[in-house]
């Protein structure tokens, strides 16, 4: 089952500030799902998928993805 949830809850699990996911999202680099000018949803799955391609996940999800890859 699809978990989608919220910018507060995305920041919250990736352990990052709000505006960062909101940095992230404008740029393209995680996935969302608008169903109308508000609320913005993301896919948990699908977020995770993106962030491990794009090489800016650390090995597990205890601490942030960084903009930088961690570098």
């Amino acid at each position: 089952m699809d978990d989608f949830i919220d910018a507060v809850e995305l920041a919250r699990r990736l352990k990052c500030k709000v505006g960062t996911i909101a940095i992230w999202r404008r740029q393209g680099l995680i996935p969302c799902l608008r169903i109308s000018k508000r609320p913005i949803l993301f896919d948990w799955e699908e977020v995770k998928r993106v962030l491990r391609e794009q090489g800016k996940q650390a090995p597990r999800w205890k601490s942030a993805p960084t903009p930088n890859g961690g570098r």
